[in-house]
């Protein structure tokens, strides 16, 4: 049995129309899609300095494939999967934290 999976990295924030399109992709050909939220709550402005901001100008805000009301209208619950975790950066914040 062959699966096939689409692999969305979501670098930046999507409006919720160009995730419902990529759900009813993945529904119409039966592709799991995963959706890596790992860096959901990580936004920089855009002078790279490291502080982050709640919203870049002119940028979507972030939204979760999970908080779309009725996702199995759109695609299968059974093909949509998400990952998200401590990312890089909260981590190396916790470790500096601790190590003092």
């Amino acid at each position: 049995m062959l699966t096939r999976l689409l692999f969305f990295l979501a670098l930046r924030n999507y409006p919720r129309e160009i995730l419902l399109a990529y759900l009813r992709f993945a529904s119409r050909n039966q592709i799991h899609i995963l959706f890596d939220e790992i860096y959901a709550l990580s936004v920089f402005d855009h002078a790279l300095t490291g502080e982050a901001k709640s919203e870049q100008p002119g940028e979507a805000p972030f939204v979760s494939v999970l908080s779309i009301p009725h996702l199995e209208q759109h695609c299968e619950k059974e093909l949509v999967h998400v990952a998200y975790g401590m990312s890089k950066v909260d981590a190396r914040l916790y470790l500096f934290r601790g190590l003092r």
